[in-house]
């Protein structure tokens, strides 16, 4: 028996020493495995009987579900329109986001997820060449998020190809993930051979800060960008311009549209932040510190309050988050770089920003700030350029100035490791930029090393695939002017016209 059992255990001695020899190899990628940190675009939350995952109620947004249940309630729209009560239409509003969403939101700890729902598991997720794509339930903190990443998923990929290092990719939303891994578990130093930021969100997104502190206004200038942006139509293009040049739009939102949007969409959106998108920390992480503190008093009231207390498991999680991740991000970047992990950034810009507060105005990709995004750029406001006689802030030993004259990029962070894509929105991923972001990881470039990728880069069309460098990029020429028509004539007369009616209208509003 002594023999038997000795023999058996030779033998899985044997296929033990094989399967960690197996397990071990490395795999011939010519570089490191490269793990990727997906942005919002992540795992999908469901309902639990829509077991073949067909309809995700959060992330992305179910637009035919929100269309649907904004018909249900239609009658109760048109009675508070008809009867002008604000009070019904805040609760109309508030009622349709809780039953498009309300069963996403998380409990009070801002952690544990409802039971109607499940979020997929985790999975190895290769996808060739050395890349590992992490996928994560991205309603949760980044740090509970980093915690899985570091006791499971790193391991997990190590194992699987046989290396003992990496590199780090984070998009967007994962920019938060990649610092909170590196700030947490100091570890992770030896293991990170490079990280690289895309479009990172970890200071802050423009109007979050704004919308959650209760601080939301519709911006002339703003709105008219972002409608030129959206509508082709000349005339109608024609139209906004000079509701902006005689001050009418301005007048408009000053009079009208912002005193509503205060009267009834604040108190709805502080309900739904409360009850629904509140709960998930991953909405705390994009207000930038300019409005935190006030954003936790608009939403939960002042310290001591019964919603402070009610809250508490989750105002703990997003201030940790706040204070030792997003205020601190410059330094973990810094710590990283003077660690040894080559750190890298990589940005986009000249996109219509949301025109839902005065940041409308700002540089950026339509949804983060080039200055946040690149970690202190300089730039002009948006469809502007910096003064003619503007210089560059520093190292005038080299040339940071963008070909457009819309970026100072001297002031960045890590300025010789920080690109800029003109004309590319933020969740917009063409071939070219896959391209850009392979190269810099698994050729440690900088702006100086390949003449294909320079500082500054744009896409020609929106719907290329192409990233070319921005010196080489000729803007379209305009189209040459047509003659006079009726329409150009009648707005010339609406120009001269406007600003006696709005003084008109002024007058009689005083009255």
């Amino acid at each position: 028996m002594k023999k038997f059992i000795s023999l058996i255990l030779s033998v899985l001695m044997v296929f033990s020493c094989c399967a960690v020899m197996a397990s071990a190899a490395q795999k011939d990628f010519g570089h490191l495995p490269q793990i990727y940190l997906e942005g919002f675009e992540s795992k999908g939350v469901y309902y639990k009987e829509d077991v073949k995952q067909e309809n995700p109620l959060f992330f992305p947004i179910n637009g035919d579900m929100m269309i649907s249940n904004l018909m249900k309630y239609e009658d109760i729209l048109a009675r508070a329109v008809f009867e002008k009560d604000l009070n019904l239409l805040t609760n109309y509003l508030t009622i349709w986001i809780n039953d498009c969403f309300g069963d996403v939101a998380l409990k009070e700890d801002g952690f544990t997820v409802s039971d109607k729902v499940y979020v997929p598991e985790t999975e190895l997720n290769y996808r060739g060449n050395g890349k590992y794509v992490f996928r994560y339930d991205c309603r949760l903190d980044p740090v509970d998020i980093a915690k899985e990443l570091y006791e499971s998923y790193i391991p997990w990929v190590l194992s699987d190809c046989g290396y003992d290092r990496f590199e780090l990719v984070a998009s967007s939303y994962g920019s938060g993930i990649a610092l909170a891994l590196i700030n947490e578990y100091p570890d992770m130093i030896s293991k990170i051979d490079s990280l690289l930021l895309c479009v990172p969100s970890v200071n802050g997104v423009n109007f979050a800060g704004e919308l959650f502190s209760g601080q939301v206004t519709v911006d002339a200038k703003a709105l008219k960008n972002f409608l030129s942006g959206m509508v082709a139509d000349d005339a109608i293009t024609a139209l906004i311009s000079t509701l902006v040049k005689t001050g009418s739009l301005d007048f408009l939102l000053e009079a009208l549209v912002n005193p509503a949007l205060n009267a009834v969409l604040m108190d709805a959106v502080r309900n739904v932040v409360i009850n629904v998108f509140g709960t998930m920390p991953s909405m705390w992480s994009f207000v930038d510190d300019r409005y935190f503190e006030d954003a936790l008093t608009n939403i939960y009231g002042p310290e001591g309050s019964e919603l402070r207390a009610k809250y508490a498991g989750l105002i703990e999680r997003v201030k940790y988050y706040h204070y030792n991740i997003m205020v601190r991000s410059s330094e973990i970047m810094t710590n990283a770089k003077n660690a040894g992990i080559k750190t890298n950034i990589v940005t986009k810009y000249g996109i219509n920003p949301l025109p839902i507060s005065k940041e409308g105005n700002f540089m950026g990709d339509g949804f983060v700030a080039i200055e946040m995004a690149s970690f202190g750029a300089v730039s002009s406001m948006h469809q502007q350029k910096l003064p003619t006689d503007y210089q560059q802030a520093k190292y005038p030993e080299k040339n940071y100035m963008s070909p457009d004259w819309c970026i100072d990029a001297s002031t960045c962070l890590i300025p010789d490791n920080t690109w800029f894509i003109k004309n590319l929105n933020h969740g917009v991923k063409p071939d070219g930029y896959y391209e850009l972001l392979n190269t810099i990881v698994y050729n440690d470039i900088t702006i100086d090393s390949d003449a294909r990728f320079p500082q500054f880069l744009v896409v020609p069309d929106y719907d290329d695939e192409q990233v070319i460098p921005l010196a080489t990029y000729e803007e379209p020429s305009k189209e040459p002017e047509k003659e006079t028509t009726w329409w150009q004539d009648f707005i010339d007369f609406i120009i001269g016209f406007f600003p006696r009616l709005i003084e008109m209208i002024k007058g009689w509003f005083a009255k």
